[in-house]
C-alpha cells in the first residue's frame, strides 16, 4: 500500500494529520507515524504528544461506539423488536453471565488486533457492560497497543513505507 500521501501530510501539517487520521485508522496511522519517526524529518514531531493524541482519539472513538451500542439497543428494542418472542430472546441472550465473560476476552483481542474492534465495543454497549469495567479493559489495551504499533513502525519502516 502506498502511504506516501500520509507521509507528505505529516511533513506539512503533522499534528493535524495525526488527529484526523487517528480517529478513523489509528493503528495503521501509528505504524506510519512510527516509521516517520525513523526517517529524516521525523524529529519535528514530539513522540509523547503524538502518543497522547493516539490514545485520546482511540478512547474517544471507543466511547462513541460503546454509547451507540448502549443507546441503540434501547431504541432497537423499542422500535424494531416489537414481536415479544424476539424481545424475549434478546433479553435472554444478554442476561447470561457467559456473555459478559466472553466480551472481556473479545475486547482484549479486538483492541490489540489491527482491525475488528468496533463490533466488540458495540456489543459491550448492547450488553450494558458497566462503564468502569469497560474502560478498565479498554484503556490498558490502548496504552499497550499503541506502543507496540509505533515501535513496529519505527523498527520495520522499510517494509511499511
Amino acid at each position: 500500500m502506498d502511504w506516501s500521501y500520509l507521509v507528505d501530510g505529516l511533513r506539512a501539517h503533522p499534528y493535524a494529520v495525526i488527529v484526523t487520521s487517528a480517529f478513523f485508522e489509528g493503528r495503521f496511522t501509528a505504524l506510519v507515524v512510527g516509521a516517520f519517526f525513523s526517517m529524516e524529518g521525523g524529529e519535528s514531531i514530539n513522540l509523547f504528544i503524538t502518543y497522547g493524541i493516539f490514545v485520546v482519539m482511540d478512547i474517544l472513538g471507543d466511547a462513541l461506539y460503546y454509547s451507540l451500542g448502549r443507546v441503540g439497543y434501547l431504541g432497537g428494542k423499542k422500535f424494531f423488536l416489537k414481536r415479544t418472542s424476539w424481545s424475549r430472546k434478546v433479553d435472554q441472550l444478554l442476561s447470561r453471565k457467559g456473555l459478559q465473560r466472553s466480551l472481556v476476552g473479545a475486547l482484549l483481542l479486538s483492541k490489540i488486533a489491527p482491525v475488528g474492534s468496533k463490533p466488540a465495543i458495540f456489543a459491550a454497549g448492547v450488553a450494558k457492560m458497566p462503564l468502569p469495567r469497560f474502560f478498565g479493559i479498554v484503556v490498558p489495551c490502548v496504552l499497550v497497543s499503541f506502543v507496540i504499533y509505533m515501535a513496529v513502525g519505527y523498527f520495520f519502516w522499510q517494509w511499511i513505507l
